[in-house]
C-alpha cells in the first residue's frame, strides 16, 4: 500500500507534472481533491524532504526487499526493513503533526486527514516481528556467544 502511495501520489509533490504519467497526475489530483489534503497542497519544505527520502530510499528498497525475501534471505532484508519502519514511523508522525500545525482548517478536517495518513503506520506492525527475529539471530549467533 505504501509503495503505491509513494509512487502515485507522493512523487507528485516534488516532481513536476510534465515528468509524471497521466495516471500519476490523475491519482495525485484525486487524492488531493477527494481527501482535501491541505498538507500536500501547502507543500512545506520538510514534507518535500520526506518525499525525496521516499523516492531515493523507500521505493528502491521495496524492490530489493522483495528480491531478498523471495530468495529467502531474511538476514539481508530484515535490517533494512527495520530501518525503513523507523523512517516510515518518523515521517508519518511528522506529517500528522504537520496537519495539525496548518491554520485555516477545522479540527474535523484535520482529524479526517490524519486518519488517512495513519494508514501508513499499519505495515510498520511487521516491524515487531522483524525486531524479534533480529534479536533471536543475535542471541543464536555463534560469534556472539564466544565473546
Amino acid at each position: 500500500m505504501h509503495l503505491v502511495s509513494a509512487s502515485l501520489v507522493d512523487c507528485a509533490i516534488v516532481i513536476p507534472p510534465e515528468y509524471l504519467t497521466s495516471f500519476q497526475n490523475a491519482c495525485f489530483t484525486k487524492h488531493v481533491v477527494g481527501n482535501n489534503d491541505f498538507l500536500i497542497q501547502a507543500k512545506p519544505l520538510w514534507l518535500q524532504v520526506y518525499v525525496w527520502i521516499e523516492i531515493f530510499f523507500q521505493i528502491p528498497f521495496f524492490f530489493a526487499a522483495i528480491y531478498w525475501l523471495v530468495k529467502g534471505e531474511r538476514r539481508k532484508a530484515y535490517p533494512w526493513i527495520l530501518v525503513y519502519i523507523i523512517e516510515c514511523v518518523t515521517t508519518t508522525i511528522g506529517s500528522i503533526a504537520g496537519i495539525y500545525d496548518i491554520d485555516g482548517h477545522s479540527q474535523e478536517e484535520k482529524n479526517k486527514l490524519a486518519l488517512i495518513y495513519m494508514s501508513a503506520l499499519v505495515p510498520t506492525l511487521f516491524g515487531f516481528k522483524v525486531f524479534v527475529d533480529i534479536k533471536k539471530w543475535l542471541q543464536l549467533d555463534p560469534v556472539k556467544k564466544q565473546q
